[in-house]
């Protein structure tokens, strides 16, 4: 790897940690915004919901003293004109006691008429007047005032019987946290003795601690004379809060990622490509080199005039020339299929093939070129023929014998079979040959590949199976290799018929 290479890996790989770090922070420090406004709205529901039931029971105990002022069993109320003060004067009385009593008066706007014998209406509004003014003086003060002894009695008989009940703030409080869009579960807490000072945790601590609200006092005076709420887990509010936000992050951090992955494999499978055309390009050069210089030398002895006349001499030499230029011939081919590898308007020129032909064509060119004993066992109907294009057909089993016999030993064996099978003609090219990886399998269709191991030292350009596989592909066949090592290499290419 390049000292280039490594410095920009480095620095990608910097910039998404980074972006990683900001977007985690940025996450958390929403998250924890989110649990503080929680903790804010679940506290301004909370006082409402006391307030508000509260408010509940006064309603009730003050309807509950304006119905028992209006029992004329009870209580007798009356009226009397003050002169000087020039208002009405209304007096309530316990039937009971006639001396046991209580006046007052009301301001003119709102109460300032006789009250005569009959009258209900008059005497329901000097009622609910009085039973108005209790619940703002007595009952909203959380103290009660005997102003007669019967009523004061049953003031207290009733704020008794309408004592604080957690059943009636949970629905206060539901209707309160429901207007804030709060849905979470959450319990009671009653104690003796408590603050009303809300000592909230540390936010570390929040994530792990429930959220619990502020303490009110609930006025009983043997027990349980605090409340508080407590939210157990308040993850539900605070994701639905912020679950576009997570997973809008979330979705961008996978993204960067990925494509710093993607930058990053793509940039080492250039570097390994350009580390494998290079081999390439030697391989190549020393391809070319060999061919053409046994050419010049072969001209050049057929300059000599006595070469010339040995006709055994003369014949030699032209058919080095004409070896070396075929193998040159094909090298160029194996070339020129590079620009026309991902060409896919490439046009086939397919003919009826016979493949016994071209198979005993191949078998006697490597027969003449091979430095090897070459030993080829045939299974192949006279009849059997093939719909291709014939030169790219040549080439591609050219391809797969040149591969057998150099990754051989000295004495070659081959074995190759034909048939047809399931719509297809099938060619089977089968060596006994040093063999490969099963992992390398998969890899030596890649342009410009070649296997590892003591025979690498061979000249080659790993363009031969490439231009197989591209050859198969545009016939609409298909290909399979099956090797072990040190028993041999076994390739079947199947031709549609």
């Amino acid at each position: 790897m390049s000292q280039n290479t490594r410095y920009l890996l480095s620095a990608c790989l910097f910039a998404v940690v980074a972006f990683l770090f900001i977007q985690f922070y940025w996450i958390k420090t929403y998250y924890t915004s989110t649990l503080i406004n929680f903790e804010r709205d679940v506290n301004l529901a909370f006082e409402d919901g006391v307030k508000k039931e509260f408010m509940l029971r006064c309603d009730t105990i003050q309807q509950a003293i304006e119905n028992n002022l209006m029992d004329s069993s009870k209580f007798i109320i009356s009226s009397k004109f003050h002169p000087t003060e020039k208002v009405q004067v209304y007096t309530i009385r316990s039937t009971k006691d006639l001396n046991d009593n209580f006046g007052t008066s009301f301001s003119k706007q709102q109460l300032n008429q006789p009250l005569t014998k009959g009258d209900v209406s008059l005497k329901r509004k000097i009622a609910a007047a009085f039973a108005q003014n209790i619940r703002q003086e007595d009952l909203e003060n959380h103290f009660i005032y005997y102003r007669t002894q019967d009523l004061g009695r049953y003031i207290e008989e009733k704020a008794n019987q309408y004592q604080f009940d957690t059943a009636s703030l949970r629905k206060t409080f539901n209707y309160y946290l429901n207007l804030r869009g709060i849905k979470s579960d959450y319990t009671f807490i009653l104690k003796n003795k408590d603050s009303t000072l809300n000592n909230r945790p540390k936010l570390f601590s929040r994530f792990k601690q429930p959220i619990v609200t502020k303490s009110f006092p609930t006025y009983l005076l043997e027990k349980n004379s605090y409340v508080r709420a407590s939210f157990i887990a308040p993850f539900s509010y605070v994701i639905s809060k912020t679950w576009l936000l997570i997973a809008s992050s979330i979705a961008l951090m996978v993204i960067v990622c990925y494509l710093v992955w993607f930058l990053t494999k793509t940039l080492l499978s250039a570097q390994k490509v350009a580390l494998i055309k290079e081999d390439f390009i030697s391989n190549i050069t020393h391809e070319f080199k060999t061919p053409i210089a046994t050419v010049a030398v072969a001209a050049e002895a057929l300059e000599d005039a006595d070469t010339i006349q040995n006709s055994e001499k003369r014949n030699r030499y032209l058919s080095h020339i004409k070896n070396e230029a075929q193998r040159l011939n094909l090298l160029v081919d194996q070339v020129m299929s590079l620009s026309l590898q991902n060409q896919t308007a490439y046009a086939l020129y397919k003919e009826t093939i016979v493949v016994s032909e071209v198979i005993n064509q191949l078998i006697k060119l490597h027969q003449i070129k091979a430095d090897k004993s070459l030993l080829v066992n045939t299974n192949i109907p006279e009849q059997i023929t093939v719909e291709a294009d014939k030169s790219q057909f040549y080439h591609a089993l050219n391809n797969i014998m040149d591969n057998a016999i150099k990754y051989s030993d000295d004495q070659v064996n081959l074995e190759i079979n034909s048939y047809d099978k399931n719509g297809f003609m099938i060619i089977e090219i089968i060596d006994k040959g040093i063999g490969m990886e099963k992992s390398e399998l998969k890899l030596i269709f890649d342009k410009f590949y070649r296997i590892k191991n003591q025979y690498h030292s061979i000249k080659g350009h790993g363009l031969g199976l490439t231009f197989v596989k591209q050859i198969m592909e545009q016939h609409q066949g298909w290909y399979k290799i099956d090797s072990e090592i040190n028993n041999g290499t076994k390739v079947t290419l199947a031709w549609p018929q």
